[in-house]
């Protein structure tokens, strides 16, 4: 389990420090994590945060509703308990 947990992390440290190649993660991106997090405890809070370009970022597109819905479908299918789609106010 430690080695999976670091391969999620050093995910989450690329989106962070902006080494992505894509735009935003897809449905099957979402599905790993949510079977990752089911793993530990289906209990777990996840949440879905939509992305919205600023600053040096302004080159990318925003995360539309289709998607941010779709990953919310993909997540609860795999039966997470505690799974919202955040900052809803930024989808387009």
């Amino acid at each position: 389990m430690g080695e999976q947990t670091v391969r999620y992390y050093g995910f989450y440290s690329n989106v962070y420090h902006g080494k992505r190649k894509k735009n935003n993660i897809d449905e099957a991106e979402v599905t790993n994590i949510a079977k990752f997090i089911r793993s530990l405890n289906p209990d777990i809070p996840y949440k879905l945060l939509e992305f919205y370009p600023h600053f040096y970022m302004s080159n990318l597109q925003p995360t539309s509703k289709e998607l941010a819905y779709s990953c919310l479908k993909a997540a609860k299918d795999c039966g997470l308990k505690n799974v919202d789609i955040g900052n809803r106010n930024l989808l387009i």
